[in-house]
Parts: C-alpha cells; structure tokens; sequence
C-alpha cells in the first residue's frame, strides 16, 4: 500500500508540473490558496506550509506601541546576559554609526512585525581557549535600511546584519524563527555579504557622502543560514570571509569526531559557487528525511546523506566572529555586513508538543575542513509526504519555484 501511495504521488506531481508548464497556472495562482507546495528537485515534497518574507519594501522608522521584545536568555552554562560581563544592550534604537552610514530612517527589526516570526537575539557567549573573542549579539545589529544600490527603487528596503569589532569583543547579530517546530523544510534566503563606506559625493556636487557598499567585508567573520535542534542536529549553511568569494561551506552536523579529531566522511563540503557571495545571489537548503541539498539561484551544486537532521527544528540567520580558527579575527574597528531581501520557506511542522524542541543556542567555530569531493548524488528513496502521511493527495499544490 505505502509504495502504491508513493506511486500514486508521484504521478499527480508530475500531472501537476505538466499542467503548471504549459499553461502557466502557477504564476496566476496566488500561493494563499494553495493546499501544499512543491520545490524543484528530484524529491518535490509536498510541503504543508509556506511563508515569504518580503524585505524590501518596508516601511521605515515605523514604530509600535509596544514593539517585540528579544527573545528571553535560556539557561545555558556557556552564555550570560550582557551586563554580566559589563556588555550592556544600549538604548533601544539603532545606533550612531548605523544613521551615519544608512541614513537617520534605518529601523530595527525588533520594531516591525518580522520580529514576530524572526526573533532578534540578545545573549553572549564567553571566551573560550578555540574562541578568545567574546561575541555578544544585540538587536541593534539587525536592522532595516534602504539598499544602497537601489535607493530609490520600489523595492528599494533590505535587512541588515552586522558584527563589528570592537576592542573587548565582537558585536554580532543573530536571527532565530519564534516557531522551534520544523520538520524538513526548504529555504531559501536572497543575500549579499558586503562592507559599507561612506564616499565622496560625483565630483562637481555639493551633495553629502554617498554610501557605497560595492567593496568585500574584511576577513574574520562567519555568516550562517542553517536548521537548529542541538549542535549534533542541524544542517547548514556557511560563508566565511576569509574564504575566496565563490566559495561555500555545506555540512550535517556533527561533521567531527572529537575522539578520533578527525572529520566525519561525507558529513561536509567545502563548494564552488557560480555567483560569488558579494553578489546578490539566493541560496537555498533543502531538508528531507533521506538527504540534505544545497542550491544556488536554481542551480543544484550538493547534497549530503550522512547525519540528517531528525528532530524538531527553528530556523536560523547569523553573522558572528570570535576570534577563533573557524571564523578568523576581525580587525579591531571593522564591521562586516549581510543584507537580506528576501527569505522563502516551505516546510512541515509538527503538531506534537515542545518535549522535542531545540535544545540551547547554536555553538559556533569548528575544526579545519578541508575540501570535500563532490560526488553524484544517489537514488532518492524517501517517501512521497514528509510531514502528515494522511494528506497523500498533490491536489492544489503550487510551485515554489514557478
């Protein structure tokens, strides 16, 4: 019975696909509608859920009466509130540097709605002998500004992450979904790494300095877009600056075995990318319960069978830096910055309760790895529906990539 389902799935997906190509129904078809969702790829879903978040046209300097607050600091042994460590969280608006550069309307992610769905984080973790650096994430790192490539555009609004390197520590930001019940998903995030500098207006012009972000960060920091249940529970993302601009890191965690300190084999890849990170480009990770995939803008580049993520998940944004061999040192005064149009997810959530939910934050810094041979990806076997097995049925689903 299970493989005649399996079967019978497959046919309507692709009875779908036919009518969708030919006909262009899934770009008519409002996403709202539908009953499921499909992604391209060998193993199209279905999905239950989907949500867009829109970054570029937000309201600036919008405010609510009572705005998000951070999400409240659990209690774990190797992270401390920021004033424990005479890092206090500043007054609640961004700050001095972030008006200069982009511009007094700059708002706080905390002050919009997206806080609701994308909680910005407050918590520090300490120095460690593999991570010197404390790295404390604030708020003010994360924030909504106008693109400086597209000011006046109408879609002409991006989010912003930033670290910034100070004397003591870095200044970091980090995103995690409020929902902490993923069970696969796939996501997608439109972003661009870059640095901001104030310049000269054309020559001839009175106007003010203009901001330019056309130029590569500086070396030493990491940005992550991963799943999160535990360290040895999650499938991810990850750009290191120190890294060529058309390189990626892909990996199922744990991809290290501290016994033996050796890799895990075939558990991460270090990737060539056809788009360079400091270009705005969409990456993409795919969960399934057989395999891990990662794409670029369309484009399948790798996928990974080895320890795939099997618990409820949240999902996570972040740029960090802690001095340590993974992300590098950032040069005290340097800041670093990830802009985000846009994130798209489809995924399955489950309906059990929190028993199995995410277990404390996500650590950071790793062991070398080196490249990993990229080799073809196998059969794909797992079963039709990965979420609620009662809805067997591909009617009304759309196209996430239509």
């Amino acid at each position: 019975m299970k493989a005649y389902l399996h079967l019978l799935c497959l046919l309507l997906v692709f009875a779908l696909f036919t009518e969708f190509a030919s006909s262009g129904a899934a770009s008519s078809q409002t996403k709202r509608n539908c009953e499921c969702f499909l992604v391209s790829g060998p193993d199209p879903g279905p999905f239950q859920h989907y949500e867009f978040y829109d970054f570029r046209k937000v309201p600036l300097k919008q405010r609510q009466t009572n705005p998000a607050g951070a999400h409240p600091l659990p209690p774990n042994d190797d992270k401390k509130p920021h004033f424990e460590d005479g890092i206090e969280e500043p007054a609640d608006d961004v700050d001095d540097d972030t008006k200069r550069l982009f511009g007094p309307d700059a708002t706080l992610l905390s002050h919009t709605p997206f806080a609701k769905s994308w909680v910005p984080q407050t918590w520090l973790r300490c120095p460690t002998p593999s991570s010197p650096v404390t790295h404390a994430n604030s708020k003010r790192n994360v924030f909504f500004a106008r693109d400086p490539s597209n000011q006046h555009g109408p879609d002409s609004t991006f989010l912003v992450l930033r670290a910034v390197r100070n004397p003591d520590h870095v200044s970091t930001a980090e995103i995690e979904t409020a929902a902490q019940n993923f069970l696969h998903a796939s996501l997608r995030v439109r972003l661009r790494l870059f640095t901001a500098d104030l310049v000269p207006p054309p020559s001839g012009s009175d106007g003010a300095p203009l901001l330019s972000a056309a130029g590569p960060p500086s070396r030493g920091a990491c940005a992550g877009i991963f799943t999160y249940h535990s360290t040895g529970c999650e499938s991810d993302i990850e750009i290191l600056t120190s890294d060529p601009s058309d390189q990626v890191r892909y990996a199922n965690q744990p991809d290290y075995d501290p016994i033996s300190d050796t890799l895990i084999p075939g558990a991460s890849a270090v990737v060539r990318i056809p788009t360079p990170w400091t270009a705005w480009t969409t990456h993409r990770l795919d969960w399934f319960p057989s395999e891990s995939r990662w794409y670029q803008d369309g484009a399948f580049l790798h996928a990974i069978r080895y320890g795939i993520p099997d618990k409820l998940s949240m999902l996570v944004v972040n740029l960090w830096s802690d001095g340590g061999f993974w992300s590098g040192d950032l040069p005290v005064g340097e800041s670093v910055y990830l802009g985000i149009e846009w994130i798209e997810v489809a995924f399955n959530a489950s309906k059990s309760d929190s028993l199995d939910s995410p277990i404390g934050k996500p650590s950071h810094g790793h062991p070398h790895r080196p490249a990993t041979p990229i080799g073809e990806v196998g059969a794909h076997d797992d079963g039709c529906f990965d979420g609620d097995d009662a809805d067997s049925s591909a009617r009304g689903c759309c196209w996430v990539d239509m």
